[in-house]
């Protein structure tokens, strides 16, 4: 009660205070105002922040605000629909297939890069890849 009425009457707080406590003095209020603070309660971060589709699907519901267009409105549905999916891409090499899975933090910048990969051996595309996923653990 002390620290409330230190904000809400800096001057006449002790006087309050008396009138509520008899005995209640100076050194006693100095006392309550020196007692441990506590934290600040902070509100954590939005897990879907952290996801790779979240930004274009920020984008697509500007731009359905924007234009008024039902398609930017199902696509924001699609991608927030898959938003903790993990990505699958699949590499084939004649009928020879290979599939990776990355994880829904990728960005979807990078997974349009890996789609786009161009290779003619299986040894070229590991070194592609460990070049480009280098750092996709840090996000």
């Amino acid at each position: 009660m002390a620290k409330r009425m230190a904000k809400r009457f800096p001057l006449f707080a002790v006087e309050f205070m008396a009138d509520e406590f008899p005995d209640y003095t100076l050194e006693q209020f100095e006392n309550d105002l020196e007692g441990k603070k506590l934290p600040k309660k902070r509100k954590g971060k939005s897990p879907m922040h952290r996801q790779g589709r979240y930004l274009p699907m920020r984008k697509a519901l500007a731009d359905y605000r924007l234009t008024g267009e039902m398609k930017y409105l199902l696509e924001a549905k699609r991608l927030r629909e898959r938003m903790f999916q993990p990505y699958q891409l699949e590499y084939r090499i004649g009928k020879e297939r290979r599939r990776m899975q990355f994880p829904s933090t990728t960005s979807m910048r990078l997974m349009r890069e890996l789609v786009e990969i161009q290779f003619s051996s299986w040894e070229e595309l590991e070194k592609i890849l460990e070049e480009k996923t280098r750092w996709i653990h840090i996000s």
